[in-house]
């Protein structure tokens, strides 16, 4: 049984280490389609246009769609929206007429709902109802963590990818690109740094003062409605996360171990093994067990969060008109 110790309003290890928080599951990433009845097509085209004219949405370069536009205003990640396809097909898959790509977690979701109200007949509830997710990122954080703290596995998943910078992994992709699934595990701090360090963005985002390690799962090409997303089978289960917090910390700090944790990272724990002798092989098997952390990794409770990551996609209540006083 792990013993913790909770000091500085945080929990700890014996060891004196920090215990790794896991928040809830979330929606980071949605691109959906949905199929309109010719009949509604040019009142969905017209209404485009409407928020084109009132300035909530603004126009941007040429897609697959002859109607484009950007919903988000400079505080908000990109909401993109297109309607009516220039072309029927593309690698066999055939286009629907409208398509919204868009970040839940980072939108303003009841000026989205106002406007999709405004463009397309059944509105922001026939799209949650009837949309076609074609793509959907869940996502969960976890406090105190970074990317050089966890040598992560999984089973089933062979092909990976490592970005670093000045020789510093900061994300690792598990999955082929071209494939339907992909987990992707980064140090968001870093990625926002990134993203904040970009000429022209306006959209500025707030560095955090904790590291934070974001736990990523990618679904593309998924072919179901938003709300049959909740009865997906698990993806984080074959996901082994552990942490070695202390590696890079202790006063005692051993480099052929700081090294050998790197080549986990990059190469493997099997093949890390293999720069060893004999000898150190056993003593390093042996504290991959004794100082690696795995137990604030809990894939089944983090799954548990999806529906409610799913209901406040879908339940919006938008922007209701005011209605005058009444004076006695």
């Amino acid at each position: 049984m792990v013993v913790y110790l909770k000091k500085d309003d945080k929990i700890h290890y014996l060891s004196g280490h920090v215990v790794p928080q896991v928040g809830n599951l979330f929606v980071d990433m949605l691109t959906m389609t949905l199929d309109i009845p010719e009949e509604d097509h040019a009142k969905t085209m017209a209404g485009f246009q409407k928020t084109k004219e009132s300035g909530d949405g603004k126009p941007f370069s040429k897609t697959a769609y002859s109607h484009n536009l950007k919903l988000s205003s400079e505080n908000e990640a990109d909401i993109l929206i297109h309607c009516k396809p220039t072309i029927a097909k593309q690698t066999g898959n055939k286009y629907r007429f409208f398509r919204i790509e868009f970040n839940p977690s980072k939108a303003n979701l009841d000026n989205l709902k106002k406007n999709i109200d405004l463009i397309l007949p059944g509105g922001y509830a026939k799209l949650m109802k009837d949309g076609i997710v074609t793509r959907i990122d869940l996502a969960v954080d976890a406090l105190y963590l970074d990317a050089t703290d966890i040598v992560a596995s999984h089973p089933k998943i062979k092909v990976e990818k490592h970005y670093a910078h000045n020789g510093v992994i900061e994300t690792k992709y598990l999955g082929a690109p071209s494939s339907s699934k992909q987990i992707v595990l980064y140090d968001k701090l870093a990625e926002i740094k990134h993203r904040n360090s970009k000429k022209g963005k306006a959209f500025k985002i707030p560095v955090p003062g904790e590291k934070i390690f974001r736990i990523e799962h990618r679904f593309f090409k998924l072919g179901c409605t938003l709300k049959d997303v909740a009865s997906l089978p698990n993806p984080f289960t074959d996901l082994t996360l552990i942490a070695y917090p202390g590696s890079k910390s202790t006063k005692s700090q051993d480099p052929l171990w700081t090294l050998f944790l790197s080549a986990c990272r990059f190469e493997g724990v099997p093949t890390a093994l293999n720069h060893l002798n004999a000898e150190r092989q056993e003593e390093f098997k042996k504290r991959l067990d004794t100082e690696g952390r795995s137990d604030w990794w809990k894939p089944e409770a983090v799954w548990q969060g999806l529906p409610l990551a799913i209901n406040k996609i879908i339940s919006v209540k938008g922007y209701l008109p005011s209605l005058p006083s009444l004076k006695s």
